[in-house]
């Protein structure tokens, strides 16, 4: 080449350079441009008075008004700032739009929700609500729509990557919002669905024999029994994975069959009396764990008024704090598991398909059509069908169809499909609550999810509701699909308020649910057994134990305490395996002398759970044949409850005598799959190289090289069963089936000797802006098992320069 054109083609591709710098600047700016304004004035129509928004350091919003209406406003407005595309894609898959934005991946998401027309039962229950409750849905909405309207902030990026144009928000998408979550936390269906198909290969106690009963000495939340720690002290002491889908992360809405299915989600809380503390006032203590992602679930703010102050956790969509405090109560939420859903087997009308049967004869099904919109295709259309237990779901539900035989279908009862369910005016009256009668005044009107409730206030009361509509039945328990035409197995009402499970002022001096039994049902109601095992809440009760009183540095411990509880159970088994080879004697060695902590720095936890992943394949998979999908599953009870009271269990599954073949051959196969990945020195594996906690952002990470740059993910400490639980089942990668997918998404931990001082954290942050200073900011504190506090007063955030945005009538 000549001089001249060596020097044409470095003219030429440095233009071309500079070209697309200038296209990458240009982009950046656009994006930029989507960011909020978080200083100046706005006017937002409808408030009353004017409003002070003061960010702090981590971008949580203190807003100072007149009144809650227009602090909801306000709110709303604030929502659709940093998070209204995951608002409106939650809405929209709830309503069964998704195949319209995502084309055929979202057919089954659309087809599940329309069967069980959440929005419909949702638009119904907000004209359940208090007129006082409407409005301020409506102030919220308001807010939300003032800002899709007139803020002139560009549409997040998804919107542009999925071309798609939003629509405004409407006050009852906030009670369609609830219907999801009460969806989402309701798994009987499943459990009832798993024990039906094991029944069509052993008898009815063979199966059982997977859902232990509870033992005596497990925990019951409403008989605290506080005691010394079981730990062994004897010593003390990343994957890459490929971006998912966005039809694959939305599976959290629509649960997956297992045996037993304790799901992705689940929480503690406990509350301890002022004698136990060193502030002689209540501590209230409470992390859920759900799907760990980014965005998280929870949005951090706070309300103040002339007449009352509310911090802690909302949730982008509706306007109230769901967890936190209000200056005179504090509250958290757990799980109950109550046994809220049944499956009835309809017979169909042999003389008519349109019909079945029924007590009084045959019955026409309710049915309508209903078309799906499908990005790129033709609609789709479907015949929606109820009958008087609720709507068909043989079609919209992976294994339900199974449970039906030809000329039969499945219908589910649940008591969340209710269309005056009034939750969402309970949770708007519990952050008003001032004292122990407000607040249950406030828990009557609690339906659906059914929910463990505790409660402590500035007086010293501590308290615990189990809330929320379960049904009674006129015989059975609900755990098995039952016929649905004699009419034996139906409800006839549900458990009044009067019933359900209440404990105040313990003389313990502490309540404690980590998802645990409630009660031990004998008193007079059902309220059903499929709890998740007692682990969690032994450890804490423990914990609690330790120390004469408590304040918050003790308290917040506990939340990131790491123990794998389930080791006590397990290990002893392990213990006894003849090493085969050399890498098994060193494995061995160190789990003997393990401290059960679940350092992600260590070895033993990886050893452990890649082991109970193994024996459920030894001991369900190889006797379970229809039970594939349980294979993988870290069901610890089940494992632990079949190794102590074998039975002949272990002769069906071939594991030899007391399961100890199962044992052993496990344990060689772990430590051959572990070693062929990490190598033959046990010592140098890392629970932390496979117990990675992936925080996906459900669209962008499937931008090429959005997660190179903007990727969230970190090794993990805890496990499956720790207080500070990392969850994976259902959700993990097959390669990597231990990555962590659930955990603590908030904690909070509140002073009710002075609620100035309590604490709070998100995994994650406050903004779904990658470009934001706030998109993942308190992901460092969360996972030092740090917090910050939120009663900060206003004079103090202006002095420390924080931003403000002044609202306007």
């Amino acid at each position: 080449m000549s001089r001249r054109n060596k020097a044409a083609a470095i003219w030429v591709f440095a233009f071309i350079i500079l070209i697309l710098a200038a296209a990458a600047g240009s982009g950046l700016w656009w994006w930029r441009q989507s960011l909020p304004a978080v200083a100046g004035e706005v006017k937002l129509p409808g408030l009353s008075g004017n409003v002070r928004v003061i960010r702090d350091n981590y971008g949580v919003p203190h807003i100072f008004a007149e009144n809650l209406r227009d602090a909801g406003r306000t709110l709303g407005y604030l929502h659709a700032q940093d998070r209204f595309f995951q608002m409106d894609i939650s809405r929209r898959v709830l309503e069964g739009r998704l195949a319209k934005i995502i084309g055929p991946d979202g057919l089954e998401f659309d087809r599940l929700f329309l069967t069980l027309d959440l929005a419909g039962s949702g638009r119904a229950s907000f004209k359940a609500l208090s007129p006082d409750a409407q409005a301020q849905l409506q102030a919220y909405a308001d807010g939300v729509n003032s800002w899709l309207g007139h803020s002139g902030q560009e549409l997040p990026l998804e919107y542009a990557l999925l071309d798609f144009e939003p629509e405004p928000w409407r006050p009852e998408d906030a009670v369609i919002w609830g219907k999801g979550m009460a969806w989402k936390l309701s798994a009987n269906w499943r459990q009832d669905a798993a024990r039906a198909k094991l029944l069509t290969r052993f008898d009815r106690g063979t199966a059982e024999r997977l859902f232990p009963l509870p033992k005596p000495d497990w925990p019951i939340t409403l008989d605290p029994q506080l005691s010394p720690s079981k730990t062994r002290s004897t010593r003390h002491s990343p994957a890459r994975f490929e971006p998912s889908t966005l039809a694959r992360d939305l599976k959290a809405f629509q649960s997956l069959a297992a045996l037993p299915s304790y799901g992705a989600g689940a929480s503690n809380e406990w509350v301890i009396a002022g004698a136990r503390s060193e502030t002689g006032k209540p501590i209230l203590a409470n992390d859920p764990h759900l799907d760990l992602t980014i965005p998280i679930l929870w949005y951090l703010a706070r309300i103040t008024t002339p007449e009352i102050t509310i911090t802690g956790a909302t949730v982008p969509g509706t306007p109230h704090v769901l967890l936190g405090q209000n200056g005179h109560i504090a509250w958290g939420f757990t799980t109950t598991d109550s046994d809220v859903q049944d499956l009835f087997i309809e017979t169909v009308d042999p003389e008519d398909p349109g019909r079945y049967l029924t007590p009084d004869g045959p019955t026409p099904f309710k049915t309508e059509t209903r078309t799906i919109q499908v990005k790129g295709e033709e609609p789709v259309e479907f015949i929606r069908r109820e009958t008087r237990h609720g709507p068909v779901i043989s079609g919209a539900l992976d294994g339900a169809g199974q449970l039906a035989a030809e000329g039969e279908f499945v219908s589910l009862a649940w008591t969340g499909l209710s269309r005056d369910d009034t939750s969402a005016e309970a949770v708007y009256r519990l952050g008003l609550a001032r004292n122990r009668q407000e607040f249950l005044n406030a828990m009557r009107q609690f339906h659906s999810p059914t929910q463990n409730i505790a409660y402590a206030d500035r007086e010293g009361t501590i308290g615990f509701v189990n809330a929320g509509r379960v049904p009674i039945r006129k015989s059975g328990d609900g755990r098995y699909p039952v016929d649905g035409a004699s009419g034996e197995f139906d409800w006839t009402g549900e458990i009044d308020f009067s019933g359900w499970p209440k404990l105040f002022d313990p003389p313990e001096g502490a309540i404690v649910n980590a998802n645990n039994a409630v009660t031990r049902n004998d008193a007079g109601y059902w309220f059903g057994r499929d709890e998740t095992p007692p682990y969690r809440a032994e450890r804490i009760l423990e914990l609690i134990a330790e120390k004469p009183k408590h304040d918050l540095n003790s308290m917040a411990a506990i939340q990131s305490d790491i123990q794998a509880v389930h080791a006590r159970y397990l290990l002893p088994f392990i213990l006894k395996v003849e090493p085969g080879a050399e890498v098994e004697e060193k494995a061995l060695k160190l789990l003997a002398t393990w401290d059960m902590n679940a350092d992600w720095n260590g070895p033993e936890t990886l050893i452990l759970d890649w082991w109970l992943r193994q024996m459920n394949v030894e001991l369900l998979s190889s006797s379970l044949d229809p039970m594939a999908p349980v294979s993988g599953s870290l069901n610890a009870s089940v494992v632990a409850n079949i190794l102590n009271e074998p039975g002949d269990f272990c002769e069906q599954a071939n594991a030899g005598a007391n399961c100890m073949d199962a044992v052993s051959t496990a344990f060689s196969k772990t430590i051959a799959d572990l070693a062929k990945r990490y190598g033959d020195e046990p010592g140098q594996w890392r629970w932390g190289d496979e117990h990675v906690a992936v925080m996906e952002n459900q669209v962008l990470d499937n931008l090429p090289g959005f997660r190179d740059l903007f990727g969230v993910s970190f090794p993990s400490d805890g496990g499956f069963y720790s207080v500070n639980r990392g969850g994976s089942i259902g959700l993990a990668s097959p390669d990597h089936p231990l990555v962590r997918k659930s955990g603590a998404g908030f904690r909070g931990v509140y002073d009710l000797g002075d609620p100035s001082q309590s604490r709070f954290i998100i995994a994650g942050g406050q903004s779904a802006h990658p470009l934001s200073p706030h998109y993942a900011d308190q992901l460092e504190l969360y996972k030092r098992g740090e917090y910050i506090r939120l009663q900060i007063a206003e004079d103090e955030l202006r002095a420390a320069g924080r931003p403000e945005l002044r609202f306007t009538p």
